[in-house]
């Protein structure tokens, strides 16, 4: 009995030990299960949030790209704007902010949203949207627009949401920079001299630059520029030229042709500046102010002022020998001869780099004021008695300062001020570098033209033809291709649009009349020439931007009116690629930018006048071309050239209300 107590006992613990192995297993089940479920919650959690952000990425990069288009389309952001961030090609990124930094899982501001918009940090780069822009592709106008935008709060989620917006640019093609300056004329590599007769630039604004060898001379009256005028090689006058502002002689090729300048010479109302600037071609690049052998006779160089920078010039007086052989000039700004230069500048400034002789007999060079600064050296020759000229010479700035001559002291700061800033001035030195463009840079710039004009224009509404009348033309991106003569015609282009001119072209009371709100490119092709012959002063031939004109020019127009209205932008531009001329008689009118490429033997010509001697044309722009001459046959004409905006200069036009860029394509991806 005892023993059966004793089972009876064990059987007892064994069901107690059971149940507790049973309690801890469906407690462990129950914590797996736990776990499990716990697991799965944070795992649909994180994958909600993951979710949930790549959704706002979706949404903020929507609406932020639908923003930035739409700015675009209003021109609120411009087409120049796109432009300029286009040039970056997608290397710069234009980040898209809040008024401050959005912060996730903040509550929604009731004073003016600011927290609202998850993904528009400014400095984040788990919390950003941004864009690029870049080209479509090289020389394109169209862009592509690449959207971006990061929202990483789990840590899970480091990838952007992107969108690539192809933008098509349906305007006119852009226009790259010509005609710089008012003008730009001559070659460097052309040795043949360069005639220029009856120029009259009637602006104190911009500049007008000369290169290689010119003449200016005059038929009727004379060459008169009142800007800046430029000159970067030889200048020689053969019956007057009158410059009303300063004249500006760039670089260590500008010299005076001894040889060539006679008569009246050159006057200025301003200062001359000799200014051997150093382009880093070589080590010596000393300006040389004559050059050539001297003339039969004297000649004259008048201004109040003369500044040398780093320029050389040695004048001295030789009586002829009996053979006559000792009347020479060497190259190099040396001066020898029997005749002197008559050389009415008072004041000299010789500044750093420069060496000055001259003889104390020297015609019209009275009370000559010299001021040696720098390394500068200046040397005068006594030999010669007798001589009624006097002279003050300091040998520098505190001698001029100690002395008690007012007027001397304000000349000398007027002229090494200007002369100084000259040196440094980064727009003088554009306009002296800018050159008339090469062939190949204009074929690369405007040779899509000739792709986009048809070669049969098959549409009775836009197809330009003579003896057409009166007609109107409205529509962007027409293209139309001319050759041959036109006359009796009328026709206003409304839109921005283009010719193709494949040979040679004649207008014979024939106009061309263009809205000022729009453009009109007129491409030659090589060797082609475009001429607009006299017509009547009663129905103008030529090419006529509107407003400039008040719409037209029916009826007798003054001289002045037929110089177009100064500041505006004429709506032509004309290019020509290559071996081209461009003929302008009076009366004819012509509004536009003039870009004439090609030197030497594939220069360009821009002529003026011709068709009646002395009479004025009507030319309101720019013009650059190797030749620009005046009237054909010697017939003479002057050009009055008032003052025109450059081509991307600021106007007071307003801004379209359109873009001329629109949505093509678009395209959502995820990296």
């Amino acid at each position: 009995m005892k023993f059966l107590h004793s089972g009876k006992l064990h059987q007892r613990s064994s069901k107690r030990g059971g149940m507790l192995i049973l309690v801890l297993m469906i407690f462990a089940v129950s914590l797996i299960l736990i776990s499990s479920a716990m697991t799965i919650t944070l795992a649909s959690r994180n994958r909600y949030y993951v979710d949930a952000e790549r959704s706002q990425e979706r949404l903020t990069l929507s609406c932020a790209a639908e923003t930035i288009l739409d700015a675009i389309q209003k021109q609120e952001i411009t087409d120049a704007q796109v432009k300029t961030m286009a040039s970056t090609n997608g290397t710069t990124e234009y980040k898209i902010t809040g008024a401050q930094e959005s912060k996730l899982g903040g509550t929604a501001s009731s004073d003016s949203g600011k927290n609202i918009a998850p993904g528009l940090s400014n400095n984040s780069t788990s919390n950003q949207t941004y864009f690029t822009v870049k080209p479509a592709s090289e020389g394109s106008n169209d862009v592509i627009m690449e959207f971006a935008t990061i929202i990483d709060v789990t840590g899970s989620d480091s990838n952007y949401e992107r969108l690539r917006v192809y933008l098509e640019y349906t305007g006119s093609p852009e226009i790259p920079e010509i005609c710089a300056n008012m003008v730009t004329a001559g070659s460097d590599d052309d040795p043949n001299v360069l005639d220029i007769q009856d120029l009259m630039v009637n602006t104190d604004k911009s500049y007008t630059v000369f290169h290689g060898n010119i003449s200016l001379s005059g038929y009727q009256s004379q060459t008169y520029v009142e800007n800046t005028a430029v000159f970067t090689g030889k200048l020689g006058a053969a019956q007057g030229s009158r410059f009303m502002h300063d004249v500006v002689f760039y670089g260590k090729d500008a010299t005076i042709d001894v040889a060539s300048i006679g008569g009246n010479g050159i006057s200025t109302t301003g200062n001359i500046y000799f200014l051997g600037i150093d382009y880093g071609e070589s080590d010596n690049n000393q300006l040389n102010v004559f050059n050539g052998t001297p003339p039969e006779s004297n000649f004259n160089i008048v201004s109040d002022g003369i500044y040398f920078y780093n320029a050389r010039m040695y004048v001295t007086n030789q009586v002829r020998g009996a053979d006559q052989q000792s009347y020479q000039a060497n190259v190099g700004g040396y001066f020898s001869g029997y005749n002197r230069p008559v050389w009415e500048g008072k004041y000299w400034v010789v500044d750093g780099g420069s060496s000055v002789e001259r003889n104390k007999e020297w015609s019209g060079a009275k009370n000559v004021i010299i001021v040696k600064d720098g390394s500068a050296t200046f040397h005068r020759n006594q030999w010669e008695t007798g001589s009624q000229i006097t002279e003050t010479v300091y040998d520098n700035e505190a001698a001029l300062l100690a002395s008690s001559v007012q007027e001397h002291k304000d000349m000398y700061n007027t002229l090494k001020t200007k002369g100084q800033s000259y040196l440094t001035d980064e727009a003088l030195k554009k306009a002296a570098e800018q050159q008339v463009p090469s062939m190949t840079a204009q074929s690369n710039a405007y040779g899509s033209y000739a792709s986009k004009a048809p070669t049969s224009n098959t549409d009775p509404t836009k197809v330009i033809t003579s003896g057409c009348g009166t007609k109107t033309i409205t529509g962007n991106n027409n293209h139309f291709v001319m050759s041959g003569s036109y006359s009796n015609g009328d026709v206003t282009l409304e839109g921005d649009s283009s010719i193709y001119m494949t040979g040679n072209v004649d207008f014979n009371n024939f106009r061309i009349r263009v809205a000022d709100t729009d453009h009109l490119t007129i491409v030659l092709a090589k060797n082609a020439t475009l001429t607009m012959h006299e017509g009547n002063e009663y129905s103008h031939t030529g090419i006529i931007s509107v407003s400039m004109r008040n719409g037209s020019l029916e009826g007798k127009a003054s001289e002045t009116d037929m110089r177009g209205k100064s500041g505006q932008k004429p709506a032509c531009y004309i290019i020509g690629l290559g071996k081209n001329t461009v003929t302008l008689q009076h009366p004819a009118v012509l509004d536009a930018y003039v870009s004439l490429a090609g030197t030497g033997e594939d220069a360009g010509s821009f002529v003026y006048g011709g068709g009646s001697p002395s009479a004025p044309v009507a030319f309101y722009g720019r013009v650059e071309a190797a030749k620009i001459k005046s009237g054909a046959g010697g017939q003479g004409g002057q050009m009055f050239m008032e003052y025109c905006p450059g081509v991307n200069e600021d106007s007071n036009t307003p801004q379209p209300l359109q873009s001329a860029y629109t949505v093509k394509s678009y395209e959502y991806y995820y990296t």
